[in-house]
């Protein structure tokens, strides 16, 4: 199928999989180190399709260059998830309240 034939592509489209699968469950996720885990879980996402696509493409149309193709691709969909964090990074952090430094409800304790 697709040329899909070498142990190299087999590890790449598993490898690619388990990033996909980090990018998903970042959607869901709350976690504490990340800011805008939407945005890391998108770019993230982007860039698998885009190393999936590749993967595919290149195994089918040079059936010669399996390694070359399976170990770019793992590296665009790594690279995908440092990309996002970076983004995420280089933001700061958001703010978490607009309204100050006073406690919620603080002032209806009055």
């Amino acid at each position: 199928m697709f040329g899909l034939t070498s142990i190299w592509t087999n590890i790449a489209a598993i490898v690619i999989g388990c990033v996909f699968l980090l990018g998903i469950g970042l959607l869901f996720v709350r976690a504490s180190n990340i800011e805008r885990r939407s945005l890391v879980a998108t770019v993230t996402l982007m860039f698998n399709v885009v190393a999936m696509y590749l993967l595919v493409v290149n195994t089918s149309l040079y059936p010669g260059r399996e390694v070359a193709a399976a170990f770019g691709a793992i590296g665009i969909s790594i690279l995908g998830f440092a990309v996002g964090r970076i983004l995420d990074f280089s933001l700061g952090e958001r703010p978490t309240s607009l309204r100050g430094d006073r406690p919620y409800d603080g002032d209806l304790a009055d």
